[in-house]
């Protein structure tokens, strides 16, 4: 079913406004209700952290117990992501490091409409460099707060992302992964990864997508820093 223009537009997005979220989102699922036209895309200043990459004996780990946050709102949304920097390992024997250095963290995201509807939640996680990849949790792994998972690529390197996306059912809903950062390098480069929450949003009047960025740095010396 092709996007619809004029009056069958409006009937749609009256319908959009008067059915339940959970229908609405069964409706999109199955085809009935056409894709969201391109949105209006709103982008919150990135939030960063960084370390300097420590040199442990082979098959140790750093606990780093550290969180990250950055969010959006306004008066019609509000969404928060969180990141928690669980352990630093070195030279890892478990999967997915294999013998590799890296990072293990969790990233979590809520959103809540006071207006309109939610429709989607998208986490994306992009390794910037070629040295490095990124692995995210299985779909047993996944917390689910009023979403449903619809696409998961649970593995990325550069340019590539590893990246789950859900469909909201209500108006707070919210999503958690289990994510690690592999280095393949031999203690010689700097690495960055950057996670992005992508909230598609309906206000009542125009679709909004809301980006929200996390932008993590591993430096090799403060030096280089």
């Amino acid at each position: 079913m092709g996007v619809p223009t004029g009056r069958r537009w409006i009937a749609f997005s009256l319908l959009a406004v008067v059915l339940p979220v959970s229908l609405l989102a069964t409706l999109r699922l199955t085809g009935i209700l056409p894709e969201p036209p391109t949105p209006e895309i709103k982008t919150a200043e990135a939030a960063g952290w960084h370390m300097y990459r420590p040199k442990l004996d082979p098959y140790h780990s750093l606990y780093l117990n550290q969180t990250i946050q950055n969010g959006y709102s306004n008066k019609e949304i509000s969404t928060t992501m969180s990141i928690y920097i669980i352990h630093y390992f070195e030279d890892w024997s478990e999967s997915p490091f294999e013998y590799r250095d890296g990072v293990s963290f969790q990233l979590n995201v809520t959103s809540d409409s006071l207006q309109g509807y939610i429709e989607s939640i998208l986490l994306k996680y992009y390794v910037l460099d070629l040295n490095a990849s990124v692995a995210i949790g299985t779909r047993e792994a996944v917390k689910e707060y009023d979403v449903e998972v619809t696409k998961m690529h649970c593995y990325g390197t550069y340019p590539s992302a590893a990246y789950v996306e859900a469909q909201a059912l209500g108006p707070s809903c919210g999503l958690f992964t289990q994510v690690w950062w592999i280095f393949d390098d031999e203690n010689s480069e700097d690495h960055t990864l950057k996670a992005t929450s992508e909230i598609l949003y309906y206000n009542g009047t125009t679709y909004q997508k809301i980006v929200v960025p996390i932008v993590l740095e591993m430096k090799m010396s403060r030096q280089n820093g």
